[in-house]
């Protein structure tokens, strides 16, 4: 019995695929996502007892400029939480990702020559990832096209359809109905 529940999870772990650090790609797909250069106001920090860094708890940020999202330039905004290092010199201007209320990331820019960015620490592939996109002008096109579609949605007079992916159901659907006739299977070979 304990090998058939190995199994069991097995099967449904396997059906389960996590993608840590696609930041840069979540970007492109999320609609609501936000990216935007800013200046950071203010920040309150949680301290780690016998640790170098520090947690971000609260931050303002006043947007400089949008890349991509609906983000109001010159007016400042509270965040709870934020991934990054902030130095919180005067009129540092940082690059920062928005998806919901637990992902906010900022990430220092090393330097800048018009739209083109140069990110510190771009010799981690997420940041280098992040840092072409940028150059290239991806999210730009990512940008014109989000509010292309939404002019076309305030025009159509029908409503949008749903855009729900089903492919994870059939992945776990799967998963659960060939785990159910191994398990039956097991049974009625014992009998």
């Amino acid at each position: 019995m304990k090998k058939i529940i190995c199994l069991i999870l097995i099967l449904l772990i396997v059906s389960v695929t996590a993608f840590a650090g696609s930041i840069p790609e979540d970007l492109l797909s999320q609609e609501d996502s936000k990216l935007f250069v800013g200046k950071v106001e203010e920040f309150t920090i949680i301290e780690t007892p016998n640790a170098p860094y520090f947690d971000i708890d609260s931050i303002t940020v006043v947007p400089t400029e949008r890349i991509k999202g609906d983000v109001e330039i010159g007016i400042p905004q509270t965040y709870d939480g934020c991934d990054g290092a902030i130095e919180s010199l005067p009129d540092t201007e940082y690059l920062f990702a928005y998806f919901d209320e637990i992902n906010f990331y900022l990430c220092e820019i090393e330097e800048r020559n018009g739209d083109k960015f140069k990110l510190k620490n771009s010799h981690f592939p997420m940041v280098q990832r992040l840092e072409d996109n940028l150059n290239n002008g991806v999210y730009a096109e990512a940008e014109k096209e989000r509010t292309e579609t939404a002019v076309v949605m305030q025009m159509s007079p029908e409503p949008p359809k749903s855009d729900t992916d089903f492919g994870w159901w059939i992945v776990g659907g799967a998963a659960v109905i060939g785990a159910v006739i191994i398990v039956a299977y097991k049974i009625i070979s014992k009998k």
